[in-house]
This record gives structure tokens, sequence and C-alpha cells, in this order.
């Protein structure tokens, strides 16, 4: 289980210190994704929202680029359908949202072998 940092909320749902210490991606990095962060969280149930949060933490673990960490942010909002690929490729870029939709065609798949 993936244990997540602990923090107060703020004003801007405790983003300023969520992504604080990244370490796969540089400061600029971290503040576009807090950035992209803050406008999904006015979007989506908190619930898609927390869930993105924790994957993007543990993509940092694996040290991943910012485009995957930005997938990881998205990825639940995607799934629950709280998000199109669409919107997703205007909040980030193309590349992003070809990302997601190689993932939710491998999740096609394995649903196909169940």
């Amino acid at each position: 289980m993936v244990k997540s940092r602990d923090m107060s909320l703020s004003s801007d749902g405790g983003l300023s210190k969520r992504f604080e210490h990244l370490r796969s991606v540089e400061h600029d990095e971290g503040q576009a994704l807090q950035a992209l962060a803050q406008q999904i969280r006015a979007m989506v149930p908190c619930k898609q929202y927390n869930r993105g949060v924790e994957l993007v933490e543990v993509l940092d673990t694996l040290s991943m680029d910012l485009e995957t960490l930005q997938a990881g942010l998205l990825y639940p909002c995607l799934e629950r359908e709280a998000l199109t690929l669409t919107q997703i490729e205007q909040l980030t870029n193309a590349r992003v949202a070809k990302l997601l939709r190689g993932v939710l065609q491998m999740r096609d798949i394995r649903r196909l072998q169940h």
C-alpha cells in the first residue's frame, strides 16, 4: 500500500506541498503539474482527483517523466468519465492524450480476457 504524504489542506487543496518533493521532474515541471492538478481539482470529484495524486506519487518513485505523471493524474478522471480524451488533450497535449488512449486500450484488452 502506498502511504500518502501527510499535509493539511489549504486554499489550494494542499497542492503547494503535495508536488513540492517530486524526484523525477525539474522544479518548473513540478509547477506545471501543480497547475494542472489545480485545474483538475476544480473539474472532477474529489475521489478521482485523490486517486490521481496517489498515482503521481507512485510514478514519481519510478522516476517517470512529466507527461507520464500528468497521465497518472488524469487517468482516474478518464476512467470514471469525469473527463474526455479531448478535454485532456486541451489541458495538456496530444502526447498525454495518446498515452492515456493506449492505457485505455490495454485495459479493454484485459477485460476481453476475463
